[in-house]
């Protein structure tokens, strides 16, 4: 910029509105920054709110692509009245009053009743005091308040000579946030009181002006000093705040600066055209029709200089600093290379071709006398200042296997004003600059590295393991103090003010007093992000600055604190390189690496204490934007339906200081009270989330790791499906005990209604069986007591002998058909035998007969006892079918099958027989069949029947049998 004030100087890096991602093209004509940190900016069509990294454009019907937003106000509720520059036509503009609704980002035009009927209010609000919003109406030349309560218009001036836009110039009428109104007139400036309803004019043609002549300001701002006030030829003027005395000042000019770029600005940066605001966090906003620009006060800790930053076509690998004068640094390059570069300017380039010494590459180091030695591919060369030539010294030593490296030389180091010590690829040698030679120090022999000359001419080499700390006479070592165990270092910084060595090491960072020679060491234990320590200086404040592996670190040994930076602090890389270490004297620092170095000044280097404020942006189920009644912004709750519980939360911070450097935590109460890292991430995404109530929570962090102690808050409901609701399980519940009442009712019918068909089937069997024994009695026995009551009757009338024998023969007989009847009844053989034992001794007896074969086949799985119930049961069946066979079905052969399968019981039964027709014996009142039937359905059992005339018959049985009943 180059333009001197008489404010302090500040640092500030600039961003250019328009080159941020998602920024709507178009003019800014005002800005507003709101309660909650959001910035506003009138344009074209619409708002566009900016929260320091993200732009976002709203508009809707309301407002024409053609209108231009002027003018913002915000409401308690966080709301805005708009004026709206509405041009219908080329010759014709006005503005009309507006209102924005944050929770639905929707516009409204504020309407009056008119002699035309119904029209939109047209004015321009400047401030809001209470319930009145003040407003100017150019078109209309009046100054009126409308009551945002009662709705009401009241017109306080008429015939106001608004200065009204034109293509150069736009007016300039604010509100102090206080009391008084600005207004910009044709001539002058109307100061309105708010409160008592006066006016005060200056540089006007007013009555009652009250400073200065009649003068048209192209621009004016209200500043701490007064008013500053600009003619349209920029000539400024500062008006005091009591309206009584004014004086020139520094003319308004343009700003204009690159992006990303950093300037130096006064500490009140208004005499810049046209608009201008800063807010409590001290970034400054200007802009006009064509571009706006945020001026961060707080600049990237590290300058850096790159290929990309410069546009070099080289690889920019430093290899250390030598200074030519107060303003040219020479920038050793890898590949013996070299660049020169202007530390006032920032200029990076080439050297002049005749310029002998920056055209010979390699490190350098300049000695007291203010030579410069060159440490070039194959020897020592040293430049003449005065002479301004260049000499080759090449060591002889290399003929030597363990010397065949010595011309390749890393560093050097002055010992004496005679003598030189240099680091080689084959050990340390001592140059001897009088009589030009090479020699070894015979103490070292061909190990060593000497790493520091500190003020008092001591020198420090790393040997076997050790610190040694002395002097050289020609090649003698003289100690001063005893060797360090473990403290060699290959790089150091000899702190004068604070009287001690620091070294840099691969094992961190050693530091030396030398008044005690007490080793203190600073490793990744104490915060180092890296071990391997490149280089180390100290700044006026004894902080210890140095470069790694991992970027720059600061320690502050008073409060044994390390601070690590990182490349979004602006660290040309996270890799350094070694010896390329250079502390300006006006105390700035430089640190090189491997595309290029950084440049700053320590008391620059100052932390972010910008507490950022996240906020939701978007939410999102099935990957598609979800729509709200009200934007998730502004949203408190929110309540998704049951199948919108996998969703995710986009989230953003308000944050104008951090560059977009900032660091996310989320957790969703309810469901996880641990906090989620998201880094850099700005989704967080949650997968089928069960129904119910949850608090959302996120958290953000500045570029320096800062987070904010209030995270934001969002509570969500899932609703649940209505099998899920308690209504729903209260109901199933009622709904389950009255069922199981009217199961439980329906189930001892069914056992009634069981045991009443048992009882049936009961009483059925013993009437069968009743009527058989009937039957049995009265066909057997019964005749046979017939025979022998007639016989008893023939005593005395035949023979007695032969009676008596007739006699025996009878009883033998009714005592067997007896004997047999109880058996029948209740065998006793069943306890001993089981079914299958007796059915083979009824098969035997039978067998002896002759007249029919009976087979009784039992399988292996068949159990040898039953169930007392089963088995008689079973014997009866058996007994019924056998003895249907040999009464009625003159068959020859028999056969019995026991199987048990699948918890089944089995009994297969065949006959040779005549057989008989089904369907006519289940009609008939025979016992047999019923008795089968009764009996299988006792034992919940099934009974198929098959026989057809001259077929025999083949009866199978199937009755459910659990061992468990055993």
């Amino acid at each position: 910029m180059g333009v001197s004030f008489g404010w302090a100087q500040k640092k500030y890096l600039v961003s250019i509105l328009d080159a941020d991602k998602e920024y709507i093209s178009g003019s800014i004509f005002c800005l507003h920054k709101d309660k909650k940190g959001f910035v506003w900016m009138g344009t074209p069509g619409g708002l566009c709110r900016y929260d320091g990294t993200q732009m976002r454009f709203m508009r809707d019907s309301a407002i024409r692509a053609v209108d231009l937003v002027r003018t913002i106000v915000e409401d308690p509720n966080s709301n805005f009245w708009l004026g709206v520059n509405r041009i219908p036509s080329f010759f014709e503009r006005y503005s009309t009053v507006a209102y924005f609704i944050r929770t639905t980002e929707r516009f409204v035009h504020l309407k009056e009743k008119t002699k035309e009927g119904w029209r939109p209010m047209k004015g321009q609000p400047l401030g809001l005091l209470g319930t009145r919003l003040w407003c100017i109406s150019p078109s209309n030349q009046q100054l009126f308040y409308f009551d945002v309560v009662t709705r009401r218009k009241t017109v306080v001036l008429t015939q106001v000579p608004f200065f009204e836009d034109n293509n150069f110039y736009d007016h300039q009428s604010m509100f102090d946030g206080k009391r008084y109104l600005w207004i910009h007139l044709l001539e002058g400036i109307l100061r309105f009181d708010t409160q008592t309803l006066e006016s005060c004019y200056i540089f006007s043609k007013h009555p009652l002006n009250k400073l200065g002549k009649p003068t048209f300001f192209s621009h004016f701002k209200l500043t701490e000093e007064g008013i500053y006030a600009a003619t349209k030829d920029f000539s400024g003027r500062l008006i005091s705040n009591d309206l009584r005395t004014v004086k020139p000042t520094t003319k308004t000019q343009e700003f204009f600066a690159p992006h990303h770029s950093v300037v130096t600005l006064p500490k009140a940066v208004y005499p810049y055209y046209p608009h201008y605001k800063t807010f409590d966090d001290g970034v400054q906003w200007l802009w006009n029709f064509n571009y706006g620009y945020r001026l961060n006060p707080l600049i990237p800790k590290f300058q850096k200089v790159t290929a990309s930053t410069h546009e070099v076509p080289m690889k920019l690998s430093n290899r250390g600093f030598l200074v030519l004068n107060d303003s040219l640094l020479r920038v050793n390059l890898d590949d013996y290379q070299v660049l020169l570069y202007n530390k006032k300017t920032d200029d990076l380039f080439a050297p002049n071709p005749n310029d002998k010494l920056n055209n010979t590459g390699g490190r350098t180091f300049k000695s007291m006398d203010g030579n410069v030695w060159i440490m070039a591919k194959n020897g020592l060369r040293v430049y003449d200042s005065l002479r301004k030539t260049i000499r080759t010294f090449v060591n002889p030593d290399t003929l030597q296997n363990e010397s065949k490296f010595a011309n390749t030389i890393r560093d050097i180091v002055e010992a004496t004003p005679t003598t030189l010590v240099l680091n080689t690829e084959s050990g340390m040698f001592v140059f001897h600059r009088k009589n030009l030679t090479f020699q070894r120090i015979p103490f070292f022999g061909t190990n060593g590295r000497v790493s520091l000359r500190d003020k008092q001419g001591r020198i420090y080499v790393g040997f076997n393991g050790k610190l040694h700390i002395g002097y050289l006479q020609d090649t003698v070592w003289r100690a001063t103090t005893a060797p360090i165990t473990g403290a060699i270092f290959r790089n150091g910084y000899d702190d004068v003010a604070h009287n001690q060595v620091l070294g840099a090491s691969a094992m961190g960072l050693f530091v030396i007093s030398k008044a005690t020679w007490k080793v203190t060491k600073w490793t990744a234990k104490e915060g180092l992000a890296s071990e391997y320590v490149y280089d180390v200086l100290a700044d006026k404040k004894g902080h210890f600055w140095l470069s790694s592996a991992r970027g720059i670190s600061r320690i502050d040994p008073y409060r044994s604190k390390v601070e690590n930076f990182k490349l979004s602090d602006g660290l040309q890389s996270n890799d350094f390189n070694s010896r390329t270490a250079y502390l300006a004297p006006d105390g700035e620092m430089f640190f090189g690496g491997s595309q290029g170095f950084n440049r700053f000044y320590p008391e620059d280097i100052t932390k972010n204490t910008y507490v950022s404020k996240p906020y939701l942006t978007q939410l999102t189920v099935k990957e598609a934007p979800y729509k709200l009644p009200v934007v998730i912004s502004e949203a408190m709750s929110i309540t998704l339906p049951p199948d919108s519980n996998s969703f995710a939360i986009q989230y953003s911070v308000i944050d104008y200081i951090s560059e977009g450097v900032n660091s996310y935590q989320f957790r969703l109460l309810g469901s996880d009270s641990t906090w989620v890292n998201a880094n850099k991430q700005t989704i967080a995404r949650f997968i089928q989330v069960p129904a119910g109530k949850y608090v959302f929570e996120l958290k953000a962090a500045n570029s320096d790791g800062v987070w904010n102690p209030i995270p934001a808050r969002l509570k969500i409901e899932i609703r649940p499906y209505f099998w899920q609701t308690q209504w729903f399980k209260v109901l199933l519940f009622l709904g389950m005990v009255i069922g199981l009442y009217f199961f439980d009712k329906y189930r001892v019918r069914q056992l009634l209604a069981q045991q009443r068909k048992e009882i049936k089937l009961m009483v059925q069997t013993q009437e069968i069986e009743r009527n058989r024994f009937a039957k049995e009695v009265h066909d057997g026995i019964g005749a046979n007591l017939t025979a022998l009551r007639i016989m008893v009757g023939l005593l005395g009338n035949i023979d007695i002998t032969t009676l008596k024998a007739k006699l025996e023969n009878v009883l033998e007989t009714t005592f067997d058909d007896l004997r047999g009847l109880i058996n029948d009844m209740s065998p006793r053989s069943l306890k001993i035998k089981g079914l299958a034992g007796v059915l083979r001794e009824r098969a035997t007896l039978i067998n002896q007969t002759q007249k029919v074969y009976v087979i009784v086949n039992v399988s292996r799985k068949f159990p040898k006892h039953l169930v007392e119930e089963y088995e008689v049961n079973l014997y009866r069946i058996a007994q019924e079918l056998l003895q249907n066979t040999l009464k009625h079905a003159s068959a020859t052969e028999v056969t019995f099958y026991l199987d048990y399968n699948n918890q089944n019981l089995l009994l297969n039964y065949i006959d040779n027989g005549r057989g008989f027709d089904l369907a006519k014996i289940k009609h008939t009142n025979g016992n047999g069949v019923a008795n089968l039937y009764a009996r299988t359905q006792l034992l919940n059992g099934t009974i198929e029947m098959y026989s057809a005339a001259e077929q025999g018959v083949e009866v199978t049985i199937k009755i459910p049998y659990d061992f468990t009943l055993e």
